[in-house]
Formats: structure tokens, C-alpha cells, sequence
């Protein structure tokens, strides 16, 4: 957790923020069904408290499509056989590249019971527990994976040398889904945006200063560390094989390679798309999916801890909150927020103080 500090200075309700993001992304030029889609996403990610993959996201995401980084006119490719499809999104926005890459991923699965789409050069793909949880309220069990240029240390060292690949996997309930959603890294690199935009300091473990010696400061954080040590850059390092390698553009090596240049600063995905109702009858499944949350609920609580919550439940608390009560946002966020409404003579949203 940051510390301390006074972080929140207004609260926007999330339909207001939602319009909001879809005016400054149509003013970058983003056609308007996919500022939708992507607005869509960050703001869901807003409201369980994903707040480094939410709204904060914006001032970057318009630079990269004012620098091509990301592309507002993709002409993506998708081929494959059988249960695998590949997509080439040609930089496209994360979201809607991810969200081509669940649908064509369902869609085989609903063939074949299992469907695997690869992504290969998309733009950032924000919080991919999104995507997981939608092709699990469409009754799949979904895994999503996303690689990216390193920006996290390997086990050992003390300089980039992998993404922190994020790791999603949704299962469906008799309710509300499970959903984990997770980076390899101790902490996402968009956390550490937010101490900065905050001016807060983020605890030990979380990255290396340019001397590889750790430190608190965010804005003196150049590398991340892997969470777990040899877990999360394990974890890592198969991530980019399976995202990067197996598709024909593979991001560590050639940035390895050649540190001076590397590469372009795109992503690589994978969306897994499983039938459940292939194991068994799906209602059963999804039922004992739910006696499982209760009987974890049930756990003994150790001495410290109120409740036992199971992956996903505190986000989707925490989304019918923020529906009501509105989306806080931090100061420094929301003063680069209305920096570029002005630039792109977009109007803010309405607000309340917090």
C-alpha cells in the first residue's frame, strides 16, 4: 500500500467519467465505438479500485496515439487452425484488441470446448481481468495473459530485464464470478504513476533506483522487482514464451540484444477460452464453483483479518460502492486529467469535492 497522505480530492460518478474519458479519447481521434469500449474499460477498473489501469491511464494513452505507439486506425490480421487463432492487432488499442482476441477465442470454444487466441503488437492492454470477467459472466472459464518490453528486474540482477506480465483467470460461480488479477511484479508499474501523480511514497521491495539499490521515492524508481523473487520472474520469463515467443515477436530477447536501441514499446496477449459445460453439466459445475466460496468463507480467520475474501470479491464490493458514491480521484491525477481536457478542448465532468 502507498503511504500516507491525503490522497483524494474529488469524487466523479462513473457514468460522468465514462463520458468523460469517451470525449478525450474521441478528440485523440479514437474512433467512437472503440473510446467506448475503451472508456468502458478503464473506468471498471476505477471502480474496483484498479485505479493504475483506470482514467489515470489517459494523459499516456493520448501521447501513444499521438506518437503512433498506439494506432487509432488498425488493420488487423487474424489466422490460425483449429482451436488456435493469431491475431496482429497493428498496434491497436489494448482493450478492443483483447476484447477481438476473447470473442474469436469463444467463439472456437464454442466449436471445439476450447478455443486459444494469440495477440501480438497491441497497444497496452490495461486491466485484462476485465476481459476475463466477461467471458466468465458469458459462462466460460477464461485465462489472459499480457506480455511487454522489460521494465522489471529478473530474479537476482538489478535491471529490467522482463515485463511484468499480468495474469487474469475468471471462472464462473453461480453468482458473481471468481476473478484473479494479478501483475508478476510486486507492484504495477501503473502504482507507481499514482505515488508519483500523489506525492506518496511507496514501501521497500517495490523497485530499483538507476544504481539498482532499492528505494521508497517513485519518481526515483526505474526497475520494478518481481513479487514472490524467483516466482514472479519465473512466472514472468513463461509468460513471454507463451505470449511473445510462440507468436513470432518475442520482446525480451531482441531488447536484451540490444539495450541501446531495443524495442518498440508494444504488448503481446494470449486469451484461453474454456467450454466448462465440455467437464460436465455446467450448473453443477458453477454451483460447486459457489459451495467452494463458501467454504472458504467459512475459514477461521487468523488473529488481524475480519474477513476471508476469495479473488475478485473485494473489487466487486467495492464496484456497487463506487456506482452509488462515485469514483475518488487523486489530486495530481486529476489535475493532469483536466491539463489535457484543456488541451483537447474537452469539458470536464462534473464533480464534488471529496
Amino acid at each position: 500500500m502507498m503511504q500516507s497522505g491525503s490522497d483524494h480530492e474529488v469524487v466523479v460518478d462513473c457514468r460522468d467519467l465514462e463520458a468523460f474519458a469517451v470525449e478525450i479519447l474521441t478528440a485523440a481521434d479514437v474512433q467512437s465505438s472503440v473510446a467506448a469500449q475503451w472508456s468502458a474499460a478503464l473506468v471498471w477498473a476505477d471502480l474496483r479500485g484498479v485505479e493504475s489501469h483506470g482514467v489515470s491511464r489517459l494523459p499516456q494513452y493520448v501521447a501513444a496515439l499521438r506518437t503512433g505507439e498506439i494506432n487509432a486506425a488498425p488493420q488487423w490480421s487474424t489466422w490460425g487452425d483449429g482451436a488456435v487463432a493469431i491475431l496482429d492487432a497493428d498496434r491497436a488499442p489494448g482493450v478492443s484488441a483483447m476484447l477481438h482476441g476473447i470473442d474469436t477465442a469463444m467463439d472456437i470454444a464454442e466449436r471445439l470446448h476450447i478455443g486459444w487466441c494469440s495477440i501480438r503488437n497491441m497497444g497496452h492492454g490495461g486491466a485484462i481481468g476485465y476481459i476475463a470477467e466477461l467471458g466468465a459472466r458469458r459462462g466460460m472459464a477464461i485465462i489472459a495473459i499480457s506480455a511487454s518490453i522489460p521494465t522489471m528486474a529478473y530474479h537476482g540482477t538489478n535491471v529490467p530485464a522482463l515485463g511484468t506480465n499480468p495474469l487474469a483467470i475468471a471462472f464462473p460461480t453461480a453468482s458473481d464470478p471468481l476473478v484473479l488479477d494479478m501483475s508478476t511484479a510486486t507492484a504495477a508499474y501503473g502504482k507507481i504513476l499514482l505515488a508519483r501523480a500523489a506525492g506518496l511514497s511507496v514501501p521497500a521491495g517495490w523497485g530499483l533506483d538507476s544504481k539498482g539499490a532499492q528505494t521508497t521515492d517513485p519518481n526515483a524508481i526505474m526497475t520494478l522487482l518481481p513479487v514472490g523473487g524467483t516466482k514472479g520472474s519465473g512466472l514472468s520469463l513463461m509468460m513471454e514464451c507463451l505470449a511473445s515467443v510462440m507468436t513470432g515477436n518475442a520482446l525480451v530477447a531482441r531488447a536484451l540484444e540490444d539495450p541501446a536501441h531495443g524495442v518498440a514499446p508494444v504488448f503481446n496477449a494470449v486469451v484461453v477460452a474454456i467450454e466448462i459445460g465440455a467437464f460436465g453439466e455446467q450448473g453443477v459445475i458453477r454451483e460447486d464453483a459457489e459451495r467452494l466460496r463458501r467454504e472458504v468463507h467459512r475459514l477461521p480467520a487468523a488473529v488481524g483479518v475480519e474477513e476471508i475474501l476469495l479473488p475478485g470479491e473485494r473489487g466487486q464490493r467495492l464496484l456497487i460502492q463506487r456506482r452509488s458514491a462515485g469514483i475518488p480521484i487523486v489530486r495530481g491525477t486529476w489535475q493532469k486529467l483536466m491539463a489535457l481536457a484543456a488541451h483537447l478542448s474537452v469539458t470536464p465532468p462534473p464533480q464534488r469535492c471529496g
